[in-house]
């Protein structure tokens, strides 16, 4: 590479002569001075010396993946009761790939262009059934119920120094009790 640092200039010499005529033709020249009135001024002009290396350029591909949201979609369903939602085909997520072209100069990343975008795995929708049956509303009611049941009694022995040995008595005689249920039903 050249640049220029300093322009050039022209300098201005200036000679006097003193010159002879005879009969009007030129016979004779000598020179009485000859002095620089005003100096060139020198070009200077820079020439490069700096090795440049070239950039070492490459490219690569880069795939990248992205999800693909599934869409969700209502069909009427006759026979679940009106209100009732109930899912027939659950969504799922698709795949799209894409993919770049990178370029890297001296390892750093310069350029990247987008070679493909395809959906690899499509999004599958979910379905969902959305009932339309006219359901007539029960009539509840309740009302309470009484039972009752036996309880068995339970015999409780305990010693007595004054019978003799071997012997039973009843000192007091079981009776069965009465349990009651109630009951709500509906």
């Amino acid at each position: 590479v050249r640049r220029v640092k300093t322009a050039g200039q022209k300098g201005v010499r200036t000679i006097v002569e003193t010159v002879t005529y005879t009969d009007g033709v030129e016979t004779g020249r000598e020179v009485k001075s000859n002095t620089i009135t005003t100096p060139a001024v020198d070009e200077v002009v820079e020439v490069g010396t700096k090795k440049v290396v070239a950039p070492v350029v490459t490219t690569k591909e880069e795939t990248k993946t992205e999800e693909v949201a599934f869409q969700t979609k209502e069909v009427t369903n006759p026979d679940l009761p009106e209100g009732t939602r109930r899912v027939k085909t659950a969504g799922q997520k698709g795949v799209r790939t894409i993919v770049y072209t990178v370029t890297y100069t001296d390892g750093k990343e310069t350029g990247r262009v987008e070679k493909s975008n395809t959906i690899t795995t499509p999004a599958v929708d979910e379905v969902v059934e959305v009932g339309t049956k006219k359901v007539v509303a029960p009539v509840v009611t309740t009302k309470e119920e009484t039972k009752t049941e036996e309880v068995a009694f339970q015999t409780k022995e305990v010693t007595n120094p004054n019978l003799p040995e071997g012997s039973r008595q009843v000192k007091a005689v079981g009776k069965k009790g009465v349990r009651t249920i109630v009951y709500t039903v509906t």
